[in-house]
């Protein structure tokens, strides 16, 4: 079952808070005490923390790059615009690309790092690497990966999500904290 991204968002915010004034309500009535606030927190907090983490993250990709987001409960039987059809069941911590076109798709890496990495204060973080670029501890992983025609492509992404799309203009820098770099990614066609 697909859910749109944007009423997953809310409901994965309305859902535990839901859930934490039912457990204290049901608690204050049924012992009359106040533990049942903590109860609720702790377990709208786990429900939450599931819903983040615990359900895949899916894009497809139509002709006209016009992306759609979903989340993907269970699996899902899926047609290609070519009339073929696969079955999807990725593992939560994956991102799904569905390339839905007749296009080649490039799943860019970029990295914006602290330009004085002695310094641990908020800074601008700046492109460090891009594309062809091999800095840091990753030289050995590719910063580029190519999704062809009417695939279905998983991927682990370090946050679950694609930060930029196709005509997206991407920043020179970013407003960061820490030393450490931080990783977007950019979903763009091979031209």
């Amino acid at each position: 079952m697909l859910i749109n991204g944007t009423i997953f968002t809310i409901l994965s915010i309305v859902i535990p808070i839901l859930l934490c004034i039912g457990i204290s309500i049901f608690v204050k009535k049924k012992f009359n005490n106040y533990y049942g606030v903590v109860i609720g927190l702790v377990i709208s907090g786990v429900a939450f923390g599931f819903l983040q983490a615990g359900i895949p993250q899916l894009y497809i990709v139509n002709e006209d790059f016009k992306v759609k987001s979903y989340r993907l409960f269970g699996p899902l039987n899926y047609t290609f615009k070519n009339d073929k059809k696969i079955i999807l069941s990725p593992d939560p911590m994956e991102v799904v690309i569905i390339n839905n076109s007749g296009y080649y798709l490039l799943l860019q890496k970029i990295e914006f790092g602290d330009p004085d990495f002695y310094q641990n204060k908020p800074e601008y973080k700046k492109i460090v690497a891009q594309i062809d670029s091999s800095h840091g501890n990753e030289e050995k992983k590719t910063r580029l990966r190519l999704i062809e025609p009417f695939i279905a492509f998983p991927v682990r992404l370090n946050h679950k999500r694609i930060d930029y799309f196709f005509d997206d203009k991407i920043p020179d820098q970013i407003k960061g904290y820490g030393s450490s770099n931080q990783v977007k990614f950019w979903l763009r066609e091979v031209k």
